[in-house]
């Protein structure tokens, strides 16, 4: 079976490829891909997302990479995703946003079959084949694009939300307790 070519590694990818792979897939991975796009969080974050990290004040994340605490404030669009993923079936017990029909948490393997499944629909429509991450470059943009508007430097907004720079950098874990003191 052919995939089609893979797309640059890393290489921004283009809003309307996301969203005609959204058009071919189920509910669970167009909640998915949108919580990716509005968060810029890595999947393995996404698919470990908790009901009980969603507070007051947005979606507290605990990067499994880094170590490092990110709070996601809410936006009106944010808060829909996750009324979407909450209403996914089965409710109980619906500990994890992003689940399987068993109410589970996806393996990365069981997550990456379902996104295997989606892909050769998209390459099959004549798009180009990326990855999961590859949203993360979606996210990163968005906010360096609303940012840059408001303050003059997108850098600051991709950090916060993906935590680390657009340019690619790692910023050194804050550790832990960040995640204690957003909440």
């Amino acid at each position: 079976m052919d995939f089609g070519e893979r797309s640059a590694k890393r290489a921004q990818l283009p809003i309307e490829q996301v969203e005609a792979v959204k058009a071919l897939a189920g509910e669970r991975i167009a909640v998915a891909i949108d919580l990716a796009v509005s968060t810029g969080q890595r999947r393995g974050d996404l698919l470990s997302l908790k009901r009980d990290q969603l507070t007051d004040a947005g979606i507290v994340f605990k990067q499994s990479k880094t170590g490092a605490g990110v709070l996601i404030e809410w936006s009106p669009y944010l808060r829909a995703i996750v009324e979407r993923a909450k209403k996914l079936a089965p409710q109980i017990p619906g500990d994890y946003l992003i689940r399987t029909k068993k109410g589970t948490r996806y393996s990365a393997a069981g997550f990456s079959a379902i996104w295997q499944q989606v892909m050769p629909k998209h390459v099959k429509a004549g798009s180009q084949r990326f990855s999961f991450h590859d949203l993360r470059s979606v996210s990163a943009d968005g906010a360096a694009t609303r940012r840059k508007h408001r303050q003059g430097s997108g850098t600051p907004a991709c950090k916060q939300r993906s935590g680390t720079t657009c340019e690619g950098s790692r910023e050194r874990s804050q550790g832990a307790e960040n995640i204690q003191q957003l909440r």
